[in-house]
């Protein structure tokens, strides 16, 4: 039934592409999924947000082959590079800006290595132990 949600989501204004699945977007019209992404189950996709007071609304992008992990929230205004992944449990603060092919973790999310497993520059040796796959 992915391909309904998908349906729905087109019919009241995001832009989702071939193959795109998400669990639940709000404001479906500031919202562009890329080909092959998938936002998974309890996530939160979100074209505003209420912070200190303020309303905050903004476009959020998500390009091509991007994975963000279940019970994740992505606030408006951030833009999420080509075959990326969220972690789990993450949040997208607003005005984030995640570069093509990187892993992304944490509250907030934060980078934590390329998606072929390379450490990033400016982490320190120990945060990259940590984050090591083997």
């Amino acid at each position: 039934m992915p391909g309904l949600g998908a349906l729905v989501l087109r019919r009241l204004g995001a832009r989702m592409g071939r193959g795109a699945i998400a669990s639940f977007v709000a404001d479906p019209y500031m919202i562009e999924m890329g080909d092959g992404s998938m936002a998974g189950g309890g996530s939160i996709v979100s074209g505003h947000v209420f912070d200190r007071g303020k309303l905050r609304v903004g476009k959020v992008k998500i390009g091509k082959n991007v994975v963000i992990g279940g019970n994740s929230v992505v606030f408006p205004d951030v833009e999420i590079g080509d075959n990326s992944v969220v972690g789990a449990l993450s949040l997208v603060t607003s005005g984030t800006r995640i570069p093509p092919n990187q892993v992304w973790a944490g509250i907030p999310a934060r980078p934590i290595m390329t998606i072929d497993g390379k450490p990033l520059r400016g982490r320190s040796d120990k945060e990259n132990e940590d984050c090591s796959l083997s």
